[in-house]
């Protein structure tokens, strides 16, 4: 399922917003201080004031709870009311899932409002990505391309979230949903050439040029280990560098990963040779 998830600073129209599905979550507290002057400024005519509190006085968070207005048009989703040593007070995991769990119907457009603290906005923001896997093989449906957007409504901060804020948002939902539809390819699809394609996709938008090290080249550069371990497979191993070269670097760093497309789980399939 192809979904792009963008972090606005500004409400969608009306008319977008009625041909959506829109989702408001946050902690209870939250929602019982959040004025309908102020949520009617998100979802205009959508609801009315008395289904507003009617909504909030009907959620019952154990851990979380849902509760849908005027046909699923308006979705109020609260967050757990108490947080244990395992998670954060910004309840991320329950965002996820709540995003999971949703029955959307065959709506493409998602507006999701999520009140919340500034501090715990990065951490929510990334909550959503998980929610929205980009990989699928599914069959005998419909292939759609969703579009989900994301505001943020603060509690008790008068700054609101920044531009550059929310770019900062939108490059780690990126990157998680990137890393999250690498991981869930198989390695027949994902194999060795297919991930090079992809570090060449996220070099492009860097504006680097990897190195990349494949095949025989690696024994004769001293990196018999590298080779020898998948010398055997189909698509040959490989090596790939991207560096960042700052003017004003003073230090280098160096990241090392292994990009694992097939592990055999102690079988040894290497050659003898």
């Amino acid at each position: 399922m192809d979904t792009k998830i963008k972090v606005v600073t500004k409400t969608a129209p009306q008319q977008e917003l009625a041909n959506s599905s829109n989702i408001i979550i946050g902690h209870l507290n939250n929602l019982n201080k959040l004025k309908f002057s102020d949520i009617s400024k998100k979802v205009g005519s959508l609801i009315t004031e008395d289904a507003w509190d009617y909504g909030i006085k009907t959620l019952n968070p154990a851990p979380t709870d849902t509760i849908s207005l005027n046909l699923n048009k308006v979705i109020l989703a609260a967050l757990p009311t108490k947080c244990s040593r395992h998670n954060t007070p910004s309840h991320a995991h329950s965002i996820t899932k709540i995003l999971q769990n949703l029955n959307f119907g065959h709506q493409e457009s998602h507006q999701i409002f999520i009140l919340c603290e500034k501090h715990n906005a990065f951490a929510s923001g990334c909550a959503v990505a998980r929610a929205y896997p980009s990989y699928s093989r599914k069959t005998g449906t419909q292939v759609t391309k969703k579009l989900v957007n994301v505001e943020f409504i603060l509690a008790n901060d008068r700054n609101p979230i920044s531009g550059d804020e929310a770019r900062s948002i939108e490059h780690a939902i990126f990157g998680i949903q990137t890393a999250a539809r690498i991981v869930d390819t198989p390695c027949n699809e994902m194999h060795v050439n297919t991930f090079i394609e992809e570090v060449k996709n996220i070099a492009k938008k860097l504006g680097i040029t990897p190195l990349i090290i494949q095949g025989k080249e690696l024994e004769e550069r001293g990196m018999g280990g590298i080779y020898g371990v998948g010398k055997a497979a189909e698509n040959p191993p490989a090596l790939v560098v991207l560096s960042h070269t700052p003017k004003s670097a003073t230090l280098n760093v160096a990241w090392v990963g292994k990009g694992i497309v097939y592990d055999t789980g102690g079988l040894s399939i290497k050659v003898i040779t």
